[in-house]
């Protein structure tokens, strides 16, 4: 698997900055501290998490989710294919209720009996067969009522929003053209609110990213109740 490979391979992974070793960068420069705690407490709310919560992180990376919201949770499932990555969460970890796993979500193990999942940042390095795979096993593993949450999702329909320079349409195309794509997978917003009611979500819902956050100009939201 090509991003699987890209994960444990990429220069970004001996980053001090945690936000660079991940990709969450603005034209190379990693987001501030203070734009992702406030990032993390828009996805709190959203998600609805509390010390009853039993959250399950996909493609959880070096912890940037995992690690504040075990403050908040009562359990906490971090799965991810890089060895790198998973290590840091282990390391920078200074809580017991977070279970680490190193491995690939389409086909590891979840456990069951989550009351929240989230994959965020992460659903580009995804195909839509992909997609249907990871919604179902999240389906079957949430509590009745349990949520799920999407975030940080390329959205087709403002692709030139991202590309809104010649040189940036350039660097696309050659991407394209190369096999190589720089951010992956893109979709449309109602085709995935579709392809979640087909897995068995009852309430689908997108959710537009605020203003101030740095993808919001070409990115979106989704979230969904069992």
């Amino acid at each position: 698997m090509e991003w699987e490979k890209y994960w444990n391979e990429t220069s970004s992974l001996k980053s001090q900055d945690l936000q660079k070793q991940v990709g969450r960068t603005v034209l190379g420069k990693a987001i501030s501290e203070e734009l992702w705690s406030k990032t993390l407490d828009v996805l709190k709310d959203n998600l609805g998490i509390d010390k009853h919560s039993i959250l399950l992180d996909l493609c959880c990376g070096n912890g940037a989710l995992s690690i504040p919201f075990s403050a908040i949770c009562l359990s906490i499932k971090s799965i991810d294919f890089s060895k790198h990555l998973t290590q840091t969460l282990k390391e920078n970890s200074s809580t017991n209720n977070i279970d680490v796993i190193c491995g690939n979500i389409l086909s590891v193990d979840y456990g069951f009996g989550y009351s929240h999942a989230i994959l965020y940042f992460s659903l580009q390095y995804f195909n839509e067969k992909e997609t249907i795979t990871i919604l179902k096993k999240v389906y079957g593993v949430l509590k009745s009522g349990g949520v799920f949450y999407i975030g940080d999702i390329p959205d087709r329909m403002r692709l030139w929003h991202f590309a809104n320079t010649k040189e940036f349409e350039t660097q696309y195309f050659r991407s394209i053209e190369e096999d190589n794509p720089k951010i992956g997978n893109w979709f449309i917003k109602e085709d995935l609110m579709k392809m979640a009611e087909f897995c068995g979500f009852k309430e689908v819902h997108v959710i537009e990213q605020q203003e101030w956050m740095y993808n919001s100009h070409y990115r979106f939201d989704i979230i969904m109740k069992k």
